[in-house]
């Protein structure tokens, strides 16, 4: 059986911004290495 948990965060600013900045980064990465492939 395969189970799955919802979990709900709620960052601060400080958090919130930490967040975006790696998903950006790691959006770039993954186009980059799209465009590699």
């Amino acid at each position: 059986m395969k189970k799955a948990h919802k979990i709900r965060i709620y960052p601060n600013s400080k958090q919130e911004l930490q967040f975006q900045k790696t998903f950006g980064c790691v959006r770039f990465y993954w186009n980059f290495l799209l465009n590699q492939r």
